[in-house]
């Protein structure tokens, strides 16, 4: 939450009633500057007296503690974060409630759709893997009696259950009603009173204070608004005790979790069915030959996609070793503290300021603090990896529903032999092979993250990225086929152990990300870090 829609909103909000019919867009920095400039004579008092209220994190009153299901906010795919307009009976959407279970923090000038993405993976991503997986359940009775046509020769429903498991999985995702309590400002704030709008803005810090958890949609810009800095501080402040939740999520982490799913689906969707139908994989080679093909259609995408998250995600990681109060900025401070009426409003930098000192006792302790706990917060969420692994398990899910229908037959021969094989093959295929495959790309792919001057050779790098590591996932074939014919289910079991002993040991070494700052000129290292480590004094001093 926290910054600027559109620069008219400050002066509408500042007007009243009487010069604004229709109700602007929630700002918070508009808001705490329309206290501000209510006393033209001594904006600075009015200021003082704001920096009390959110101080002292209380309520205005009771009623200003609204919570709105997430499902209204995630409906039509995100339909409130991205309209510019404000619908009358938003705010009838959200309920007084006891406690929010979790306050959304976002910067306005970021990505809508990545945001967007990013709570969906979140919040209905589980729900959607499930539904998918079900969906792929079902369909195999229809194609094994006869109602649906064989994919392939051979009675191979393989196909059948990765397409309609991703068909379910899609509109599980889009459709789906998760009824989590949470705080959005366009919502639980009242838009069509302004002094109803004020009086919630007033009590961001009660409001704060009541979420059990806080979740930080954090893109490039969110560092760099001071209204997001201040709801980050203050849920810290409030919540610095005890064991509520800081949620960080980087926005692009949306996009990049779908894309990795629909090139799995579409790469299980080409080869397994041709591998039960034995009409290519005839051979290894043959094998080998045909799973490269696909990887130089398919797995490109990927790698781009994963290529630029690695990009964005280097260049916030760099904002936070380095953070400094100063930077963020404001709207009121972009408009020189004049709105186009020529009303002169203070600085909302001054309301902000005040209250973190009081606080952390001088802004130095709050920046030491966004330093020693948010970095290593963020290094908690990501799994101190380039990548999530229970979200790449998620990913790559489709690779589970490509094997279903062998499974379902073994079960209806009573193959039990074949069955547990076929079982492990599928476990170790989809927890661990895969896994140690993406583990050796993403230092590939983490080291040629930047972009090429032509898409000729940003695709060569894309295909590279994803082709190096494919030895390895195959050689891992070789060696599970050789145990099999070997030791039957026993050998299974060794493979099976080999390669999780190999995930556990390569995830945590070739997947790690370090949390380095990019490298700057000495000067200007210098001069950064001079600034922060002066007390800042109050804009009012």
């Amino acid at each position: 939450m926290g910054a600027e829609d559109d620069p008219n909103d400050t002066e509408e909000v500042s007007n009243s009633l009487a010069d604004s019919d229709v109700p602007s867009p929630v700002d918070l920095e508009s808001q705490v500057s329309f206290a501000s400039h209510e006393s033209k004579e001594d904006p600075g008092s009015s200021a003082e007296v704001c920096a009390r209220i959110v101080t002292d994190m209380q309520l205005v009153e009771p009623a200003m503690l609204r919570a709105t299901p997430a499902a209204v906010v995630l409906n039509r795919l995100g339909h409130a974060l991205r309209t510019e307009k404000n619908s009358a009976d938003a705010f009838a959407n959200s309920k007084p409630c006891k406690a929010i279970d979790q306050f959304w923090s976002h910067s306005w000038n970021g990505h809508t759709l990545y945001k967007v993405l990013l709570l969906l993976v979140l919040h209905n991503g589980l729900a959607a893997v499930v539904m998918g997986t079900l969906g792929s359940v079902l369909v195999l009775p229809l194609v094994l009696s006869g109602w649906l046509p064989a994919w392939q020769a051979g009675k191979s429903a393989g196909g059948w259950c990765v397409l309609s498991g991703t068909l379910v999985t899609a509109l599980t995702f889009f459709l789906w009603q998760p009824q989590k309590r949470v705080f959005i400002d366009r919502i639980c704030i009242n838009q069509n009173d302004p002094e109803l709008k004020f009086a919630g803005v007033l009590s961001i810090g009660g409001i704060l204070k009541n979420s059990r958890s806080m979740l930080v949609c954090w893109d490039e810009t969110y560092f760099q608004r001071l209204w997001c800095v201040f709801e980050l501080a203050a849920f810290l402040k409030s919540h610095d005790e005890s064991a509520t939740e800081l949620d960080i999520r980087p926005t692009f982490l949306g996009p990049c979790a779908a894309c990795l799913f629909l090139m799995t689906s579409a790469a299980m969707l080409v080869i397994r069915p041709q591998q039960e139908a034995k009409a290519y994989l005839d051979t290894p080679i043959n094998a080998a030959i045909w799973v490269c093909g696909v990887f130089f259609v398919v797995a490109p995408v990927g790698a781009a996609c994963l290529r630029d998250f690695f990009c964005k995600l280097e260049g916030m990681k760099d904002q936070l070793p380095k953070f400094c109060l100063r930077d963020p900025t404001c709207h009121c401070c972009e408009t020189g503290h004049v709105l186009d009426s020529g009303q002169v409003m203070s600085c909302d930098r001054e309301v902000m300021e005040d209250c973190i000192r009081s606080w952390f006792g001088s802004t130095i302790r709050f920046e030491s603090h966004v330093r020693t706990r948010v970095l290593p917060e963020v290094e908690k969420r990501l799994g101190k990896y380039l990548f999530p692994y229970h979200m790449l398990a998620g990913c790559c899910i489709p690779l589970v529903w490509a094997h279903l229908d062998g499974l379902a037959i073994a079960m209806v021969d009573e193959d039990w032999r074949h069955l547990a094989e076929r079982s492990i093959y599928v476990l170790s295929r989809w927890l661990c092979e895969l896994p140690i495959f993406f583990a050796l790309a993403f230092p590939l792919m983490w080291n040629l993250r930047d972009r090429r001057p032509t898409l000729c050779a940003d695709v060569a790098v894309n295909v590279l990225c994803m082709v190096l590591p494919l030895p390895v996932y195959y050689g891992m074939y070789v060696v599970g086929e050789y145990l099999r014919q070997t030791w039957g289910v026993f050998g299974m079991l060794i493979k099976l152990v080999l390669v999780f002993v190999a995930t556990a040991s390569l995830w945590p070494c070739c997947s790690y990300c370090p949390c380095r700052p990019r490298t700057r000129q000495s000067g200007e290292a210098s001069t950064r870090t001079t600034g922060c480590d002066s007390e800042q004094p109050s804009a009012r001093a």
